[in-house]
C-alpha cells in the first residue's frame, strides 16, 4: 500500500516534510523482528529473534525477495539487540545474552566475535551486555553496555580503546542509555538516554545534551535532523531538542491498537520503520520556508 502524508511541523517553525510511504507486510518472512539496518548500496539485512536468524532482503515494489541468511542454534542464550552494516562490506550484530558483538561479511558468512570464542576465560568478558553500536569513519566500533551503563570503544585489536559515559563521566554520565549512532556530517557519537540524547566526540568527550520528552528510544541521524521512534508515530527533532514535525503511517494504528515502532533507520533520503507486522519506506524531503 503507498500514500502520501502531509506532516505539519509545530507553529513558528521553518520547516514541513513531505513523507510518502509503503507498507509492507512481515508476517510470512519473519516472526519477531527486532532490529534492521540498510547498507549504503541498499542492502536490508533484519534480525529476527522468533527465528533466531539474521536475513538478507531485497525490495521490489512491495515483495520481498529472501537472500542469505545466519542462523543461531541456541535461541536460550542469544539475545540479539541491534545491527549496523555501515560500509557495504561488514555486518555487525549486538548480542545481548552471549556478551558479544559478531562481524559476517555482506553475505551473511560469520567473520568473528568480540571477544572469541576461544579466548581464555580470563579474558572472556569484555562487556557486560551489548545493546546498540555503532561505527566510526577508522573502522572502531562503539558499544553500549546495558550492565556498566558506559560505552565502550573498541579499536583494531578488538580490544576495548576506552570507555566513557560511566559513573565518573559527569553531566555526560549516562543513567539508561539505550541507541548509539553516529552521524557520519559531524563524526559526533549520540546516545539516547533517559529524556534526553548525550553528545560525545569521537575520542569519548562530553560535547552536549539535548532533550527529547520521554525514556531513551530507537532513533536515526539525518543530517541536521533526529528521527525518534514515539510508539506509532516519529518525531523529527532538531539540534535544539525542538520537535520540528511528526510522521504519523497510518497502516500503525487501528482504533487504539498500536503497531510499535521497533527500529528505525534512514538511507538515502529513504526512511525505514520496523514494527513487529510491517517494514514501512518512508520517502523524506525537507522544505524549508520563512515562518512567522
Amino acid at each position: 500500500m503507498s500514500s502520501v502524508v502531509w506532516c505539519q511541523p509545530v507553529p513558528r517553525q521553518d520547516l514541513s516534510i513531505d513523507s510518502s510511504f509503503t507498507s509492507i507486510p512481515l508476517g510470512k518472512w519473519f516472526q519477531d523482528p527486532v532490529a534492521i539496518s540498510v547498507d549504503p548500496l541498499g542492502r536490508i539485512y533484519i534480525l529476527d529473534r522468533g527465528r533466531n536468524t539474521l536475513q538478507k532482503i531485497t525490495i521490489k515494489d512491495t515483495t520481498i525477495t529472501a537472500g542469505e541468511s545466519h542462523s543461531w542454534r541456541d535461541n536460550a542464550i542469544n539475545q540479539f539487540q541491534d545491527i549496523i552494516s555501515p560500509n557495504g562490506l561488514d555486518i555487525y550484530v549486538a548480542d545481548y545474552g552471549s556478551n558479544r558483538i559478531h562481524r559476517f561479511d555482506r553475505d551473511l558468512n560469520f567473520i568473528s566475535s568480540i571477544p572469541q570464542t576461544d579466548v581464555q576465560a580470563s579474558m572472556e568478558k569484555v562487556f557486560g551486555f551489548p545493546s546498540s553500536i555503532a561505527i566510526d569513519r577508522f573502522g572502531s566500533l562503539y558499544v553500549i553496555d546495558k550492565e556498566d551503563k558506559n560505552i565502550c570503544k573498541i579499536g583494531a585489536s578488538d580490544r576495548i580503546d576506552r570507555t566513557f559515559g560511566g559513573h565518573d563521566a559527569g553531566l555526560g554520565r549516562l543513567i539508561e542509555p539505550h541507541t548509539i549512532r553516529i552521524s557520519n556530517k559531524n563524526e559526533l557519537i549520540y546516545v539516547s538516554d533517559l529524556n534526553r540524547i548525550v553528545v560525545f566526540d569521537i575520542y569519548g568527550n562530553y560535547i552536549t545534551t539535548k532533550p527529547i520528552p520521554g525514556p531513551g528510544k530507537p532513533f536515526t541521524v539525518d543530517g541536521g535532523f533526529f528521527m525518534m521512534a514515539e510508539s506509532c508515530t516519529v518525531s523529527v527533532i532538531d539540534n535544539e531538542g525542538i520537535i520540528r514535525g511528526n510522521i504519523a503511517p497510518p497502516v500503525l494504528r487501528t482504533g487504539r491498537i498500536c503497531d510499535r515502532i521497533i527500529d528505525i533507520e534512514i538511507n538515502q533520503g529513504v526512511l525505514y520503520l520496523l514494527t513487529k507486522q510491517y517494514l514501512i519506506l518512508v520517502g523524506i524531503r525537507y522544505r524549508l520556508y520563512n515562518g512567522d
